[in-house]
């Protein structure tokens, strides 16, 4: 348990963690794009202005300077003439890429220059002069590129500072853990040694409860014989309580497994057999729903029994007369699926995590027929909040999987998964 949780936890934090790191590498590169592309604006619009001017007085291509070229196009956005170094870089395929620009329009470009990978600011000026329009391209190809190489150092170190992070994050949630389970250990050893400490009295309390009623059930009167009864059968209670709880204690202790090759397919006709007649008696239908080839998995054939005879215990206790039980046992590539359903009240989606829960219950709106369900003598005293907890443990030590299905008013389905080997 405490394993997952940790590294659910560090799970948890990487996924902050790398929500955050992006959030902000991308924030971070976004406005150093903005701010850049800002500043090379405004260089690139002062030097058009200036040029603009000089293009007014001598209406020839200025020249070229500190990554800026010039030419100038016709009123068709055919370009007409060229500055000494924008016919090194540009030629007719390179302005149709371009396009034709409108007066004062920037544009952003990538484009594919003698072989090479280059980006350009085009601005152009705020009118036409005797049908003629200045068109002004600024090189910013290496600040694209050191952007780009921020932009990738940055996720590098992004990505390892979110290991280092992680591993952190791993170690100091067992850190965390530390009192909590020592807290859960203590807890376990107490119900572990109180559990074997109220064996001994209660079989004492028991044995006198039967002596009384073998000797002296005789000179009793009908009301202390009521009084005898009823303390035997809360006795009874507070025992089968009590092995309720050693068997989760001997189960947090890493209870040992008896594995065996067996034929779930039989095994649950078996019980389905054995619960017959007590739901008949509650005037429940019951039935076996099993394929025709055997079910073999590698279980523990006795806990598996009692996984099935808990689910089975609680359908019938809260299955309405004249209600259907249906135990199905299915089979896939690898897993063997046992499926408890029922069409009782239900239980609210609120309920369906915590019904696992040692001594958790859940009594409205279902209601428990007032007989228990079991015929055992440990299930004289069904509904103490212990026998889902039971079967999740079981299904855990089996390393499969336990699941409700259920709305109110629809019924109830348990859904058990276990590997077959």
């Amino acid at each position: 348990m405490f394993r997952s949780t940790r590294k659910r936890l560090t799970i948890r934090f990487t996924f902050v963690m790398i929500g955050a790191l992006f959030a902000f590498n991308l924030l971070s590169y976004s406005v150093l794009n903005i701010v850049l592309r800002h500043d090379q604006e405004n260089v690139l619009k002062t030097n058009l202005m200036n040029k603009y001017h000089d293009l007014r007085e001598h209406l020839t291509a200025p020249d070229d300077d500190d990554n800026q070229i010039w030419w100038i196009n016709d009123k068709n956005g055919k370009m007409i003439q060229l500055s000494k170094y924008a016919a090194m870089y540009f030629n007719t395929n390179t302005i149709h890429q371009i396009g034709a620009l409108k007066p004062s329009q920037i544009v952003f470009k990538e484009l594919h220059i003698q072989g090479r990978e280059s980006y350009w600011l085009f601005l152009s000026s705020p009118s036409n002069l005797e049908g003629k329009q200045l068109v002004g391209a600024l090189n910013i190809t290496e600040a694209q590129q050191l952007l780009h190489l921020w932009a990738f150092v940055s996720f590098g170190m992004s990505i390892l500072f979110v290991a280092v992070c992680s591993v952190l994050a791993y170690k100091m949630a067992d850190t965390a853990m530390q009192p909590i389970k020592e807290a859960m250990n203590k807890q376990k050893r107490f119900t572990a040694d109180a559990s074997h400490e109220l064996r001994s009295p209660l079989a004492v309390m028991q044995t006198a409860i039967d002596v009384l009623q073998a000797e002296g059930s005789e000179r009793m009167q009908p009301y202390e014989k009521q009084v005898l009864y009823n303390l035997q059968d809360e006795v009874q209670r507070m025992t089968y309580i009590v092995n309720q709880m050693l068997q989760l204690a001997r189960a947090d202790q890493g209870d040992i497994l008896q594995k065996n090759e067996t034929d779930l397919s039989e095994l649950v006709k078996e019980i389905v057999q054995k619960f017959s007649l007590l739901a008949r008696n509650h005037q429940l239908h019951l039935e076996a729903i099993v394929p025709n080839k055997a079910i073999v998995a590698n279980v523990d054939s006795a806990k598996i029994t009692q996984l099935l005879t808990i689910l089975l215990d609680n359908a019938i206790a809260y299955t309405q007369p004249h209600g259907k039980i249906k135990l199905i046992a299915e089979q896939t590539s690898n897993e063997a699926i046992l499926r408890c359903v029922d069409n009782g009240p239900g239980i609210d989606e609120i309920h369906h995590q915590k019904i696992f829960e040692r001594f958790y219950r859940v009594e409205s709106p279902r209601t428990r027929n007032r007989a228990s369900a079991l015929s055992s003598e440990d299930s004289k005293h069904s509904g103490t909040g212990l026998g889902l907890s039971i079967a999740s443990e079981i299904v855990r030590m089996h390393g499969g999987d336990i699941r409700v299905d259920s709305m109110l008013g629809r019924g109830t389905e348990f859904v058990v998964t276990l590997p077959l080997n």
